[in-house]
């Protein structure tokens, strides 16, 4: 975490409740300034601030809840991480990785109020990040649009990692695709508003049915990768390693999952997983729901044990994905472990995904966790407390 920026005519009121929280809950100044990475004195600031404005009653301190306006509340969130919870998934995750979970407001409209608050945080350290597609990241770039968070600190470029998923998004949202939310984002900083700093995979698209991908029609491919956007982000197939999808420090992502097949189960399948399903003739959410957990950024992730066929099906599946790999994602969750990078961030609402989230920390695929109320619960209860010896 980041320390946010002040300035005398502007106080981080986030912050404010944050350090009073902590005060009411019998921390000396010095703890919550380590906590929340400020300076005692300004600290000492903070509970004042929240004094003077009826949030905090300074002897014992006591936090007025009551007083403080529920948006920011659950926004004063991003500051902490769970305790129990963040050890359990440092133990469930490989040797040598490190991740963090944040874990916000379960009401959807403060999750991502709260969500943004926390990603903006987190790309304070970020130089190049490449950014997913979907609702979830949709919401999150409307926020920090709308909240015009300070980027003196760091000016990221971002670019898009997928393509368009062309039967989803033919059912009337295209505003969520990989290219237009990392364009939106270019604009939140002055400095990367040129085209080149941008560059789209419009009109690439995310998934190639397993029909034309090989023989003869795996000339689709080879024409994908003749698209300007697709070579400057993923390089040359001939020259690999030139695209800037190689100097990424962050991927900005969301998981999907597979919609429930159970009667009365509300649960719905993630946007990429939808995309493989229409076209795929032979594959139903019911028999990918075997196959795997879900996706991350849109490459599916496996269950355990499964038989080598299906294992082999998987992997066909994630052939025909065109653009982010899993060794994108690897790569940048690894430049997380020095603490120099913000690695992958990824954005789950819904208990319904906590089966897949703990997948990814297991698998080491995630660095910063930005979770609801709810699917932290779930996660709880399906980690082992010592994942290393189960």
């Amino acid at each position: 975490m980041q320390q946010p920026r002040e300035t005398k005519s502007r106080v981080n009121e986030s912050l404010v409740v944050a350090a009073a929280v902590l005060a009411s809950a019998g921390h000396m100044q010095n703890a919550i300034g380590s906590a929340l990475r400020i300076p005692q004195p300004k600290v000492s600031r903070l509970l004042k601030i929240a004094q003077e404005r009826g949030w905090l009653e300074p002897r014992p301190p006591e936090l007025k809840l009551g007083e403080i306006p529920e948006a920011l509340y659950a926004t004063a969130q991003r500051y902490f991480s769970p305790p129990e919870l963040s050890r359990t998934i440092q133990d469930h995750a490989p040797d040598g990785h490190r991740c963090n979970i944040c874990v916000l407001h379960p009401e959807r409209e403060l999750f991502w109020l709260a969500a943004a608050g926390k990603v903006a945080d987190i790309l304070r350290r970020a130089q190049v990040v490449g950014v997913t597609w979907g609702h979830t990241i949709k919401c999150i770039a409307d926020q920090l649009v709308l909240t015009r968070p300070d980027t003196s600190v760091s000016t990221p470029s971002f670019i898009p990692l997928c393509g368009e998923p062309v039967f989803v998004i033919n059912k009337g949202d295209p505003h969520i695709s990989s290219s237009l939310l990392a364009a939106q984002l270019n604009r939140l900083s002055s400095e990367t508003t040129d085209a080149k700093a941008s560059p789209s995979l419009a009109g690439v698209p995310a998934y190639i049915s397993s029909r034309f991908s090989t023989g003869r029609s795996g000339r689709v491919l080879d024409f994908v990768r003749e698209v300007p956007g697709y070579r400057q982000i993923f390089g040359d197939p001939i020259q690999p390693g030139l695209g800037r999808a190689e100097d990424m420090d962050t991927v900005l992502t969301s998981i999907g999952s597979v919609g429930s097949w159970e009667p009365g189960a509300a649960r719905e399948t993630g946007s990429f997983l939808e995309e493989r399903v229409h076209q795929e003739e032979d594959l139903t959410e019911e028999h990918l729901g075997r196959l795997a957990f879900g996706d991350l950024g849109g490459i599916l992730i496996p269950r355990p044990d499964l038989r080598d066929a299906d294992r082999r099906e998987v992997e066909r599946l994630n052939k025909g994905w065109v653009g982010l790999t899993i060794d994108h994602l690897r790569s940048c969750a690894s430049k997380a472990d020095s603490g120099k990078a913000p690695g992958v961030i990824v954005v789950a609402y819904g208990a319904a995904k906590a089966e897949m989230v703990s997948e990814v920390i297991k698998l080491g695929l995630g660095s910063e966790f930005i979770v609801d109320e709810g699917l932290a619960e779930k996660l709880t209860a399906i980690i082992p407390t010592h994942s290393k010896l189960a």
